[in-house]
């Protein structure tokens, strides 16, 4: 089993890819990706089915790549305590073979609940300060950020659900933003469906907006392309690069 590993201090964010680009299964994408990437975030996104999931789905040769990994957790996580302690426990199971070095959580709609989640986490090997709230507009995540800092988690951002759903006021708060450790970046759709879309589709307003939250992120570790289309990926990937040359952590 790899040891999960952390990230120095002053060390650029490595850009990273959710495991779905190209057709097929988690294998195929890690495959398709560890030549431009130096993360996958491995998008548990249905938990029943990911909880499913065998060695055909997570095989072991996975932790062979030159790759390191993250997991993003379930959308319909369930809301019964019980039901939510087992779902978490049986994922971080099932991805701790490969060492993910945080895990990406939507807020829970009760304290009780991230609670719940952040105990269970634990159970399973998951400190708290490895898991990561994401602003995903409602549930809202301001509640939570008082119990969040108590537990000592950090923050993913998302920038598509700010532009598209607000939320904007947190980034008034220095410790939210200091505790951030993984940025979400794509260009959310215009109309509204919640498709994402690359990252040259931003408009100025939505470009500067990036600029100005990559320049206040002091603790970020990753930043995730979250574009599920090999070449709305690929164009962003080479748009990332060109717009931030300073931040090398990608290959």
């Amino acid at each position: 089993m790899r040891l999960r590993t952390t990230q120095a201090a002053g060390t650029p964010p490595v850009v990273a890819a959710p495991s779905f680009v190209v057709p097929g299964a988690i294998p195929e994408n890690c495959a398709f990706l560890e030549p431009l990437v130096d993360e996958v975030a491995l998008c548990f996104f249905e938990t029943r089915a990911c909880l499913e999931y065998g060695e055909d789905d997570l095989p072991k040769h996975l932790a062979r790549h030159a790759l390191t990994y993250h997991v993003h957790l379930p959308l319909d996580l369930p809301d019964d305590p019980g039901e939510l302690r087992a779902s978490l426990i049986g994922l971080a199971e099932k991805a701790a073979f490969l060492a993910p070095r945080f895990y990406v959580l939507h807020p829970p709609p009760t304290e009780a609940l991230l609670r719940t989640a952040v105990a269970a986490l634990a159970k399973a090997g998951v400190p708290p300060g490895d898991i990561l709230l994401e602003n995903v507009g409602s549930p809202p995540i301001a509640p939570l950020l008082p119990l969040a800092y108590d537990f000592g988690m950090h923050f993913c951002l998302d920038i598509g659900h700010f532009l598209r759903l607000g939320e904007r006021e947190i980034l008034k708060d220095e410790t939210l933003l200091s505790r951030t450790r993984c940025l979400h970046v794509y260009a959310p759709d215009p109309v509204g469906s919640g498709r994402h879309h690359k990252l040259s589709l931003l408009d100025d307003k939505g470009l500067a907006f990036l600029d100005d939250l990559v320049s206040r992120l002091p603790h970020l570790e990753a930043v995730v392309l979250e574009i599920f289309d090999r070449h709305g990926f690929e164009r962003s990937l080479a748009t990332w690069q060109a717009r931030y040359p300073h931040l090398e952590g990608v290959r």
